[in-house]
């Protein structure tokens, strides 16, 4: 069966996977939430942020918040000092929750153009560079911070500063290209 999923997946799929598994075991004692068709599992807590974080996007984008609960399979997992996705599985970590329900609410944003603009096209078409990965997360920083700009009035300036300094910086890492 290893084998089976080595070859027909890669090496890199089966690694993160198993990774997953192993450390999600460490989380029996935390708790689950169940919004939809959206996962999380976190301490009680940490669990407590990610719902006020729910809360308050359903409360500022009711299509995002459905994006995330209804159209999709997503798995959070709370990680102290990580942070990484793999197809629809998350890690959060505590730069996000130090945030608050603002932080929290733009990760779920994040997740859901991150799947909508790496993942399912990686998909289709199984063909990602360095390159191709480079550019489609600059344009979910670009897309993620516009959406921060539609919904301004909601968050802290300093984590929209923030977030305008992440997109930056992820936009000059595309070649032939300096800022976006």
């Amino acid at each position: 069966m290893i084998f089976w999923l080595l070859s027909y997946f890669g090496r890199k799929f089966c690694v993160k996977i198993l990774s997953f598994v192993v450390w999600t075991k460490f989380y029996f004692t935390s708790q689950k939430s169940v919004n939809g068709k959206c996962i999380i599992l976190a301490p009680p807590k940490q669990m407590e942020v990610f719902i006020e974080g729910l809360a308050f996007l359903q409360e500022i984008d009711s299509n995002m918040f459905h994006r995330l609960t209804d159209d999709n399979h997503f798995f959070f997992v709370y990680v102290k000092n990580r942070t990484g996705s793999f197809d629809r599985f998350f890690c959060i970590n505590d730069a996000f929750l130090s945030w608050g329900q603002e932080g929290v609410a733009i990760y779920f944003a994040q997740a859901v153009l991150d799947f909508s603009l790496m993942c399912l096209p990686a998909k289709m078409t199984r063909i990602e560079t360095r390159t191709t990965r480079i550019i489609t997360r600059c344009e979910i920083q670009k897309q993620l911070l516009n959406w921060i700009y539609q919904h301004s009035h909601s968050f802290d300036a300093a984590l929209v500063k923030h977030y305008e300094e992440i997109a930056r910086l992820a936009c000059e890492r595309v070649p032939n290209n300096k800022g976006g």
